[in-house]
């Protein structure tokens, strides 16, 4: 069905987006800066989102007005339009804020690093039974 060559290289770019993310975030760790931003509504979603993303809107320590489209969030979560929420940002670049939680600083690195430790497994497996 699939070689286990293709599910490697699938692995490997898997892999890499990986350690781009976790890089990024231990970056801005290292010299983030912490400020409260406030949860409002998007008023320019996609037009096929049926559910359209959240911003956060902060001032950075220089006073500058940011507003960032939150992508990662979940049901539940307790960020509502209105909530005050601690934020992370960069101050070369405030645009790449996340909220200051655990899950949104690393999940993404984590889940691209979990989706290839899948690929590599599949790509053994797939090896051994060829």
């Amino acid at each position: 069905m699939f070689s286990p060559v293709g599910i490697s290289l699938a692995a490997g770019i898997s892999a890499l987006a990986a350690l781009v993310e976790i890089v990024r975030a231990a970056r801005l760790v290292r010299v983030g800066k912490i400020a409260t931003a406030r949860v409002v509504a998007n008023t320019s979603p996609e037009p096929d989102d049926d559910d359209p993303s959240l911003k956060l809107r902060f001032r950075t320590e220089d006073g500058l007005d940011i507003e960032v489209v939150e992508r990662t969030q979940k049901a539940g979560d307790e960020a509502r339009i209105g909530a005050e929420v601690p934020v992370l940002y960069d101050p070369r670049d405030p645009q790449r804020a996340r909220r200051n939680a655990s899950a949104q600083i690393w999940g993404p690195g984590l889940v691209w690093l979990a989706f290839a430790a899948l690929l590599g497994v599949a790509a053994l497996v797939q090896a051994l039974v060829t």
